[in-house]
């Protein structure tokens, strides 16, 4: 159910940048990344389990980015764009590793891939963590690299 993140709204609503970062394709850079995304999803809300939904689903996908996309080498980067709507928080994950779709193994189209619509038996580990913290994920193709959008609603009050 994509509901607020309809594709043809998302651009306009997802405006407010509250932090974009570059960071080495390194796992010693997941733990400082980890303290900004836990940041700013406490300032956008105290509920605990959202805050750590949203850091968990942004190791777990900097990790996999870091392990399957550069396997484990570290001469790559991270572009991490945090940005806010009113009801949600979207993070982009934007790399130049070779591509790899999280989903490759489904035979689909991998320019462009909406990652809710697929069963969790036919992902891996990481990805159904990812899943399971978020609200909605999108894996692009890029033209040097991937993209991977990741949305979760902020609790109401």
């Amino acid at each position: 159910s994509k509901g607020v993140f309809d594709t043809r709204s998302r651009s306009a609503r997802c405006a407010g940048m509250m932090e974009s970062l570059r960071i080495p394709a390194s796992l010693r850079a997941v733990p400082p990344l980890s303290e900004v995304v836990r940041s700013v999803a406490t300032h956008l809300s105290e509920d605990v389990e959202f805050v750590n939904k949203v850091e968990i689903g942004v190791a777990e996908a900097v990790n996999n980015i870091i392990m399957h996309g550069y396997a484990g080498i570290e001469s790559g980067h991270i572009n991490v764009e945090i940005k806010s709507a009113a009801d949600y928080i979207c993070i982009v994950l934007s790399d130049a590793a070779p591509c790899f779709n999280p989903l490759a193994k489904l035979k689909e189209d991998a320019a462009g891939m909406d990652l809710d619509a697929v069963t969790e038996r036919s992902l891996g580990m990481g990805v159904q963590i990812i899943r399971n913290a978020m609200d909605h994920i999108e894996y692009k193709k890029l033209p040097n690299g991937n993209q991977l959008v990741m949305y979760k609603l902020i609790p109401s009050k």
